[in-house]
């Protein structure tokens, strides 16, 4: 508590050195059957979207070379 106090009562106190250190935790968080459906769901939201834009892009490729393919040809009827 004193520490704090004289934290709030100097006014020329230099910042503290970044401390180099670890955290560990040595249990798991529990989580509600709500909030583990919400994960679920976001995770099924999130591999659905991603497998859309996959696909959008393959079929971007597919018609652009299509298109590079098909040029005109002055010399055919």
């Amino acid at each position: 508590m004193n520490l704090a106090a004289h934290y709030y009562d100097e006014d020329d106190l230099d910042e503290a050195d970044p401390i180099d250190c670890n955290v560990v935790v040595n249990h798991k968080p529990e989580l509600s059957d709500e909030e583990k459906e919400e994960l679920r769901e976001k995770a099924r939201k999130k591999v659905m979207r991603e497998e859309r834009q996959r696909l959008h892009s393959k079929k971007r490729k597919s018609t652009k070379k299509e298109q590079e393919d098909e040029q005109p040809n002055l010399f055919s009827s």
